[in-house]
């Protein structure tokens, strides 16, 4: 019998993925010319002229097609030497389209659908979504401000024979907590017990605060044979748009997760991959940012704080997360249809950083802070006239939730 429906069968688990409400938010500021203070596109540190300059030259000199799909091997070796331990360019290291890919390709390397995949929330919503591609199950640990620790009976009840992964990021999206020795030492335990990996997405290690010290599961001898590191030039070096990313993990692992790799994306773009790894082996210091965004940090946390946040100050990355406590709003997402309007600032609700569907995060917002100081005067003159309002009209209402009810729906709404 033939169907009568001309749309064929969709996937069941495409049903469970987020609406990347993050950039749906974003083209609604864009489209009102808002500030956005709710997405990491960075403004700081600048793009390193050099790296433009040695993009143009790759192009010019008819550098177009296929690189190894490992990844360009001058850049393989660079990076290897900015670790602090070793780290072998040729097996340990595979270059990938965004630190997006290096994820998916990771978990896919080593799990098995039905499978558990432990996650800290408040949670970068990309975590979830590869862990139900995967035919995984999410385990959330919620976690609470100031401090975004974990309690570590939850996590001992969380892990268990059918872990494949626990996922960490560090610094954190959202919230800026750095994994401290303590915690890596307690999930190294537990790994071993169990025998799962640890997957340790560390996009912002270059941002670091207050004299803390990055600390990497793939610098611990007893993390780093069953460690998956995932890492980015987008941001440290602000070429979100090139989707330069990598993956560090030991050889057994490497080779595991370059078969997806090669699957999925088999490389990513060799003439700048080639300019990146001429700037690294010409420009002194190329590894460190321009701009370790401490300045703009204490910046924005003192202009939201007089608007009447209470900011959580981060310990790196480029986020931190705010409380409305103090603000007459019912909800964060009333507070960020309020701001957009008034103000013409973008701000994230907290929602979008949790699961489930119940009150978690509605009185939260994500601040992205990496953001040139000409962009953080131009917010802080409109936030000197913005002045919040126990009763916003009705629109205001109607506008947060077309920004963030409509485009969230799902396992993140």
């Amino acid at each position: 019998m033939v169907s009568s429906d001309p749309t064929p069968r969709i996937s069941n688990r495409i049903s469970g993925l987020t609406a990347d409400g993050l950039t749906r938010l974003l083209s609604e500021g864009h489209e009102s010319g808002a500030l956005d203070l709710a997405v990491g596109i960075p403004s700081a540190p600048a793009t390193p002229p050099a790296l433009i300059n040695a993009a143009h030259r790759a192009l010019d000199e008819g550098i177009h097609q296929y690189e190894a799909q490992a990844g360009n091997i001058r850049l393989r070796e660079w990076l290897a030497s900015t670790f602090r331990t070793p780290a072998d360019p040729r097996t340990e290291l595979t270059i990938t389209a965004g630190a997006t890919e290096a994820f998916f390709s990771a978990l896919m390397a080593v799990s098995n659908p039905g499978q558990e995949v432990v996650i800290f929330e408040p949670v970068f919503e990309h975590f979830i979504n590869v862990t139900i591609l995967c035919g995984c199950n999410p385990k959330v640990i919620r976690l609470d401000p100031p401090k975004w620790t974990y309690n570590e009976t939850d996590l001992e009840a969380a892990v268990g024979p059918n872990t494949c992964a626990v996922v960490i990021s560090t610094p954190n999206n959202p919230t800026g907590h750095m994994s401290t020795a303590e915690e890596l030492e307690h999930l190294a335990k537990l790994c071993a017990r169990w025998n799962c990996a640890i997957i340790s997405d560390e996009v912002y290690s270059q941002f670091t605060f207050d004299e803390r010290r990055h600390i990497s599961p793939g610098d611990m001898p007893q993390l780093k044979s069953r460690s998956l590191v995932v890492g980015s030039f987008s941001k440290s070096h602000a070429i979100s748009g090139w989707r330069l990313g990598f993956l560090r993990a030991p050889a057994a692992l490497t080779t595991a997760a370059r078969k997806v790799h090669n699957s999925a994306t088999a490389g990513t773009a060799a003439p700048l991959q080639a300019a990146f790894a001429r700037a690294a082996a010409t420009v002194k210091g190329f590894v460190t940012p321009s701009d370790n965004l401490r300045v703009q940090r204490d910046r924005s946390i003192k202009m939201l704080g007089e608007v009447g946040l209470r900011c959580f100050e981060p310990d790196g990355g480029c986020y931190f997360m705010a409380d409305i406590d103090k603000l007459p709003y019912e909800n964060a997402d009333a507070f960020a249809a309020h701001l957009l309007q008034d103000a013409g600032i973008t701000i994230a609700p907290g929602r979008f950083f949790y699961s489930g569907s119940g009150d978690a995060g509605r009185r939260l917002v994500r601040v992205a802070f990496n953001r040139s100081q000409s962009f953080l005067d131009e917010v802080e003159r409109r936030l000197r006239k913005f002045v919040p309002r126990s009763c916003p009209p009705r629109s205001l209402v109607q506008t947060g939730a077309h920004l963030t009810t409509d485009i969230h729906e799902s396992v993140l709404g």
